[in-house]
């Protein structure tokens, strides 16, 4: 596993908590991770 520091604004921290709380996630982590393989599902309509 990579860990990597990143800053985030306050609106994309915004929707990180969001998305936290739908999907009941427990660590940010998870969220990023989530949030990046849906985007590379429905944006860029990778098949990973």
């Amino acid at each position: 596993m990579v860990q990597s520091k990143v800053n985030l604004d306050p609106r994309t921290i915004q929707i990180r908590n969001k998305v936290k709380a739908k999907y009941s996630f427990r660590t940010r982590s998870e969220t990023l991770n989530f949030m990046v393989e849906e985007y590379a599902k429905k944006v860029l309509r990778l098949k990973l």
